[in-house]
């Protein structure tokens, strides 16, 4: 591996490295299951990748979906991007009770602050 380019900018080999951990919904709770979201990009192969995995509520393997594109977007819409996707999948799959966990600080912020002003 060629190393993935992290929101702080730093390019890091070690994909057990993660910058922050944020939460949309409620605490891990009896039947929600939980989804992890995630995007990798590769500036030096022009593509970037993005990543989910979904566990049930005793965190169990229950399913994946992973896809790469060509192209060189931050990493915030990178990963803003795998999060709409994400969010279409487990639409089609008619999953309600969900915990998404990213570790894209902007991008939760951004749709708390939404949230927020919808309220």
């Amino acid at each position: 591996m060629t190393g993935y380019k992290c929101e702080d900018g730093q390019t890091k080999t070690d994909m057990t490295q993660t910058i922050m951990c944020i939460c949309l919904g409620p605490n891990h709770s009896k039947g929600y299951m939980k989804c992890n979201v995630d995007a990798a990009c590769y500036a030096a192969e022009n593509k970037y990748s993005i990543g989910a995995c979904l566990r049930d509520d005793h965190g169990n393997f229950v399913k994946a979906i992973s896809t790469h594109f060509i192209g060189q977007p931050s990493v915030h819409e990178a990963e803003a991007q795998g999060l709409l996707i994400t969010l279409k999948w487990l639409q089609q799959m008619q999953i309600t009770r969900i915990e998404i966990e990213m570790d894209c600080l902007q991008v939760v912020q951004n749709i708390a602050r939404k949230m927020k002003n919808l309220t």
